[in-house]
């Protein structure tokens, strides 16, 4: 399964560059590129109830379900 997005700010509603993306606590994660756009490799051993979070300088780190962002 592969999850693709961006990533903005919700203030200004910016694209945010080379925000780390990960899985708590898993091998798994990516960066976005320099306009926000990422793409995200799920393998076997992430489930839906795992959280994937999205980390930037400056900013409070997000979290969210797998489950929630796969819709």
């Amino acid at each position: 399964m592969q999850l693709t997005g961006e990533v903005k700010s919700s203030s200004t509603n910016h694209s945010l560059p080379y925000v780390n993306i990960g899985i708590s606590n898993k091998t798994v994660g990516t960066v976005s590129n320099e306009k926000g756009e990422f793409r995200l490799n799920l393998n076997e051993k992430v489930s839906p109830g795992d959280t994937i979070l999205f980390s930037y300088i400056g900013f409070k780190t997000e979290k969210y379900l797998v489950s929630d962002l796969s819709n």
